[in-house]
């Protein structure tokens, strides 16, 4: 057996990386617009879902005082914040829209809704 026989076998044995075909260019495409239309439909139900809390408060709401047990400005702007109703304690977390000059432990003015206690907005929100 000759040298270049010898070389031809093993050339031949290696598996060269072949062109992707149009096929699975429309492939990758369907997934990549598939996970895009994903992320996009989920920031839309957050924001709407948020809204519609917004409005319920302003529907019917009684203003009070709370107390800010947490702030987190890493990944978001957000505040916890720990408030008496009838003599029942929440602590809810709401988005901070505005820069005010409180830390952790100062009092915060919240309106919170009558019918659903829970569901508060901070005078950090730009809805308040």
């Amino acid at each position: 057996m000759k040298i270049k026989d010898k070389m031809d076998t093993y050339t031949n044995d290696k598996k060269t990386p072949t062109k992707p075909t149009t096929k699975e260019y429309f492939k990758l495409a369907g997934v990549l617009l598939g996970i895009i239309a994903f992320f996009v439909w989920l920031c839309i139900y957050l924001i709407d879902e948020k809204t519609d809390e917004i409005q319920y408060v302003k529907e019917d709401y009684t203003t009070s005082k709370g107390i800010i047990t947490k702030m987190s400005l890493y990944k978001g702007k957000a505040v916890r914040i720990k408030y008496v109703v009838n003599g029942k304690v929440y602590e809810e977390s709401d988005g901070m829209g505005k820069k005010l000059n409180k830390k952790e432990g100062d009092s915060i003015a919240i309106k919170y809704s009558n019918k659903k206690p829970e569901l508060m907005v901070s005078e950090y929100n730009w809805d308040y």
